[in-house]
């Protein structure tokens, strides 16, 4: 998960760092660089989010196998393509006024003091696109004896929100109290794995 998401978070780094080089060198204006930057941006969330979609499905499929179950067949589609491409949009414009706010004052430095904005966005579409997938996949295992685990990162930014769903575990067609891992709130990097009602959460960790 958290290679996952640093590579997330490098792509649209890429793409913020390349629409800025390209506007300066072609001598746009700030607000002519921020509408480039939220196309660009909002092609690299939707480009990020297919690829943690793919690690997600990955890591569902193998959890199945090495529980002797199986994904049933038109449970693994994705999120839906239309919402995706609005919560892109909605992102990256939200970027764009950022970044644009900031170069209005001084243009050279408007990338490095809203890098934090942008990581945002690639830890939170991350791990939206990532649980989404799961949770959509384990929907189509069929099994009474398997259910849901939450999996919190309980280092020193886990929030306590979160530190206390760790562990909790539902079925796989239930939601967890606290709502979906990953899109508690912005930066949550939680995630659930799946788990046999003979397994403790710290053993399907």
């Amino acid at each position: 998960m958290l290679a996952a998401e640093a590579a997330f978070l490098l792509l649209l780094l890429r793409r913020r760092d390349e629409t800025v080089r390209a506007g300066f060198a072609s001598g746009r204006s700030p607000g002519g660089i921020a509408t480039a930057l939220s196309g660009s941006i909002a092609s690299g969330i939707l480009q990020g989010r297919s690829l943690a979609a793919a690690a997600a499905l990955s890591r569902t499929r193998s959890e199945a196998t090495a529980l002797g179950l199986a994904i049933v067949g038109g449970a693994t589609r994705g999120a839906d393509a239309a919402r995706d491409l609005f919560a892109a949009r909605r992102a990256a414009e939200s970027y764009a006024r950022r970044w644009l706010g900031l170069a209005r004052v001084n243009p050279i430095t408007a990338s490095a003091e809203s890098e934090g904005s942008l990581r945002r966005i690639g830890v939170t579409e991350n791990s939206d696109a990532y649980n989404r997938t799961r949770t959509t996949a384990a929907r189509g295992i069929v099994s009474d004896v398997v259910g849901r685990v939450w999996d919190a990162e309980l280092d020193r930014r886990v929030c306590p929100r979160c530190s206390a769903a760790d562990g909790t575990i539902v079925g796989l067609r239930e939601s967890f109290p606290l709502g979906e891992p990953g899109s508690v709130h912005p930066f949550c990097r939680c995630t659930w794995a799946l788990v046999t009602i003979t397994q403790t959460p710290k053993e399907a960790a």
